[in-house]
């Protein structure tokens, strides 16, 4: 499913939302656009990575991390190693990997927050807006979400690689 919704009367923020499950995607799109966030959807790393390359401002990223083509991991390196693309901020949304190491994995790469599926929609929504509230006051910093050490990440992917295969 590639389901793009935009309202251009939307003043609280752009979201890019990543997964490869439908009913996933609709359930965040109808809770973002209720709220009059601009939703921009992603079935895909590969096909949300094409999609920021075309959108004009995307504030936010939450992706899934086990979907096909390109996994959330995967994605996540790839935005945080782009110059253009590395300030966004970046939550996961799984309900596979949902250990510790792997929530540790989640922000050694980058992200914000990480958060287990199924969540509660409030609690989503007030995650969304505490993200995007504190990149309008700067608490967000833009160097603060660029990875640190390439190798690091690159270790962990190929551990995560291992475990897949």
């Amino acid at each position: 499913m590639e389901t793009e919704i935009q309202n251009s009367q939307s003043k609280t923020g752009n979201i890019l939302i990543v997964d490869d499950i439908e009913n996933n995607l609709m359930l965040m799109e109808d809770l973002l656009t209720g709220e009059g966030y601009n939703v921009i959807s992603a079935v895909n790393g590969k096909d949300a990575l094409e999609k920021l390359q075309a959108e004009r401002e995307i504030d936010l990223i939450i992706s899934d991390i086990l979907m096909p083509v390109m996994d959330g991991f995967m994605f996540c390196e790839n935005v945080k190693r782009d110059e253009k693309l590395r300030n966004i901020p970046f939550v996961f949304s799984t309900a596979s990997f949902i250990e510790e190491k792997d929530e540790v994995l989640a922000l050694k790469l980058g992200a914000k927050k990480f958060i287990r599926k199924p969540f509660e929609p409030s609690e989503f929504l007030e995650l969304v807006q505490e993200l995007l509230k504190d990149v309008d006051n700067g608490k967000i910093k833009r160097q603060e979400i660029s990875l640190k050490n390439g190798n690091e990440v690159n270790t962990s992917f190929d551990a995560i690689k291992s475990i897949l295969d």
